[in-house]
């Protein structure tokens, strides 16, 4: 069967790859988004072995690999045994730590002061929250922690300090809704190219002898 092309048809066919184009993008941002914010539920930005029971500083590389979360967290995580015989606030009681985010080039990008401790409930019960931050864009940083004011409670007790990203779901639910949209493009297109294809390769009627 040879195809009878048309205007008809050519208008079909021309829209069926627009939408189908345009669904195809919407499917693929919207999964790559979704996995972006499956990776930066466990991501770690900064993460080191740290010693807050006396007055130093301490220098950690940043990785900031996700931007839409709406803040981050950076905070210390002990032994859980340590947490069941101590409440995380009396474990801290004293800190004074200041916290200072540099770009490259040295720019300061964030600074929280030791009258900003965070001491908040994070979703990880073992990570002791201690600064937020405000959400910035991708990139390699430099977090200084300069300790004022140790608490020798916490000497022979193993440390890390982390950053976490503070995410609600609101973030998944934004792939969510591209995803979607993809779909709802992708549908007309499926079906404007049936069309075009139908009538393209449609038997023409049979006229009399």
């Amino acid at each position: 069967m040879r195809a009878r092309w048309t205007w008809k048809s050519g208008i079909q066919l021309t829209l069926a790859l627009i939408f189908l184009g345009l669904g195809g993008d919407g499917v693929r941002s919207g999964l790559k988004q979704q996995e972006h914010y499956d990776s930066a539920l466990t991501a770690k930005p900064m993460e080191g072995a740290t010693d807050l029971s006396k007055p130093g500083e301490l220098i950690f590389p940043f990785i900031q690999s996700y931007s839409r979360s709406h803040g981050e967290v950076v905070g210390l995580r002990v032994p859980p045994e340590v947490l069941e015989k101590t409440e995380a606030e009396e474990l801290i009681r004293g800190l004074k730590v200041r916290l200072v985010i540099t770009d490259k080039g040295g720019a300061v990008m964030q600074a929280c002061e030791p009258d900003e401790l965070m001491l908040e409930v994070f979703r990880d019960p073992q990570l002791i929250p201690l600064f937020r931050l405000n959400s910035f864009k991708k990139g390699s940083y430099q977090a200084k922690f300069i300790i004022l004011e140790g608490v020798p409670a916490l000497s022979g007790i193993p440390q890390q300090m982390e950053a976490r990203y503070l995410l609600c779901g609101c973030e998944r639910m934004a792939g969510q809704m591209v995803l979607g949209l993809g779909v709802v493009l992708a549908l007309p297109g499926l079906f404007l190219g049936w069309w075009g294809l139908r009538g393209l390769f449609r038997r023409p009627p049979e006229t009399g002898a």
